[in-house]
């Protein structure tokens, strides 16, 4: 027998209290087992406040522009395993829709989490390019993991929902100009994505639509191949002048529940009576 445990048997055998010996006793608010603080049980038995980790995943977070995350949903992904590193090391895994596990009483140091995760086959959905960098310093924390979109290896598909405004105006009469009909393309690596709007507007640019005010329910087109993409958006009058246009950044999420992109469309109104050149939409494949 060791001298810790001879000294522990001595102590309950005098009929005093022994922090540390799995039993509360007389003088003690607690006894986990140990002697360590920041567990819920101080080194004296104590009652004290934990010190947890809340290890958060999220999906393509703020890495475009506008964009605020997929969903579990929306990239099928049903479990989330993290693996950390450390000073102590574990394997977690939770259900994607709980968004976290609590880890506490971590022991003080510099840890690193990668994610992995998982469809509900069980099939993973990640390349392991995911992972996050983070100390443990005496309080409780929030650590966040975003896997990237480069790091989900499915070509997914999904709605795009936009909203515009005209040179600041939300509504298309009361802009300065006034807009009448609008022309949308969305576009990846040059070339059109295919498709049209909900109201029947093809996102190629080859043709246009009616002005949308921006409180109007937000404008759709659904089944795009998801991820990075660029949108170029004009505003003509009744006789098909451009008077405004605007190309932007954009993101086409996964599934059906994303979010809307707000777009100002910048004005391109004559300046000092010369108007400006008229601004093409490449491989337009018909007109008006």
């Amino acid at each position: 027998m060791r001298l810790p445990e001879l000294a522990l048997l001595a102590l309950a055998g005098c009929g005093g209290s022994v922090c540390g010996n799995g039993q509360i006793e007389s003088g003690e608010q607690c006894d986990d087992g140990n002697t360590a603080d920041g567990d819920g049980c101080s080194a004296t038995c104590r009652a004290e406040a934990t010190i947890d980790t809340f290890l958060h995943w999220e999906f393509v977070t703020d890495e475009y522009p506008g964009f605020t995350g997929e969903t579990c949903q929306g990239v099928n992904v049903s479990t989330v395993q993290l693996t950390l590193t450390g000073p102590k090391p574990m394997t977690k895994s939770g259900a994607c829709s709980d968004g976290q596990v609590k880890l506490s009483s971590l022991p003080a140091g510099t840890y690193r989490v990668d994610g992995a995760a998982f469809d509900p086959a069980g099939t993973t959905v990640t390349r392991g390019l995911s992972s996050k960098s983070f100390t443990v310093a005496g309080a409780s924390q929030d650590v966040y993991l975003d896997f990237s979109y480069a790091d989900l290896v499915r070509p997914y598909t999904g709605t795009y929902y936009f909203k515009t405004r005209w040179g600041g105006a939300a509504s298309c009469a009361t802009a300065s100009p006034p807009v009448v009909k609008e022309r949308v393309r969305l576009e990846r690596g040059g070339a059109p994505l295919g498709g049209m709007t909900g109201d029947g507007v093809p996102l190629d640019g080859s043709s246009t639509g009616p002005c949308r005010d921006f409180n109007d329910t937000s404008q759709f087109a659904n089944g795009l191949a998801w991820g990075p993409a660029s949108i170029t958006i004009t505003g003509e009058d009744g006789a098909g002048t451009v008077l405004y246009h605007q190309t932007l950044d954009t993101f086409v999420g996964a599934g059906i529940a994303n979010p809307t992109a707000e777009i100002d469309v910048a004005s391109i109104a004559p300046d000092a009576g010369v108007a400006d050149a008229p601004i093409p939409f490449p491989d337009a494949g018909g007109s008006d």
